[in-house]
């Protein structure tokens, strides 16, 4: 199907939206990038540690775990120990917050895909 301008146009505004509420902390979007990943994990019942998700991002450990301990001060994160490996879990009130924001996101693109769809028709 071709796009025309404006259809990429469309698409980069989304994005562009999508981006900004992603990062929307600033210098701090690694961190919430990171407090996503914990979210999602989660959600598929799939706990990270702090090494995982060092090697998922591609960042030092160090630099992981300082993120973790400022979400951890914030209330936005707590360890779980279980045996000697400590998992990460998000806090209630974060998941519940991000969902509204993340369901105004989809809806957004699913919009957007079904404009382009019924102009292709």
């Amino acid at each position: 199907m071709p796009f025309c301008d404006r259809d990429r146009v469309a698409f980069l505004k989304l994005l562009g939206r999508i981006y900004a509420e992603m990062c929307a902390d600033g210098d701090r979007g690694m961190t919430t990038a990171l407090l996503r990943q914990i979210w999602a994990g989660a959600a598929e019942g799939r706990a990270w540690d702090i090494t995982s998700l060092a090697a998922d991002f591609g960042l030092p450990r160090q630099t992981v775990s300082r993120r973790l301990r400022r979400l951890e001060a914030a209330g936005l994160v707590r360890r779980v120990r279980r045996g000697r490996a400590a998992r990460l879990e998000p806090a209630r009130s974060f998941v519940e917050a991000d969902k509204a924001r993340l369901d105004r996101l989809l809806q957004e693109t699913v919009d957007l895909v079904e404009r382009l769809r019924t102009r292709s028709n």
